[in-house]
């Protein structure tokens, strides 16, 4: 079996996974899983030259980086926010 097979399966598996975890723990962490798992499989579709699924995963992986993104965004500036009064400055 091909490495892009076995990767087309364990994505498949990883996406259910993903899903199951955005419903019921984290959306944030059933993204990343999103992510990874159209990643992984990706060579697959483009090896059998399956063009709209690819064009598809790509979309979604748009979805899920997006959603990385505001997260990361987020965290960031709210960890600016409470640390801002406590950070002290000597004069």
């Amino acid at each position: 079996m091909k490495l892009d097979t076995q990767g087309r399966i364990i994505g498949s598996f990883l996406i259910v996974t993903a899903y199951y975890v955005v419903l019921h723990i984290s959306a944030t962490i059933g993204a990343f899983m999103y992510l990874i798992a159209n990643a992984i499989s990706m060579p697959f579709f483009i090896r059998t030259k399956g063009y709209d699924v690819v064009l598809m995963l790509s979309f979604l992986m748009a979805i899920s980086l997006s959603k990385l993104i505001w997260w990361l965004t987020l965290t960031l500036f709210s960890y600016i926010i409470y640390n801002r009064n406590t950070i002290t400055h000597d004069i």
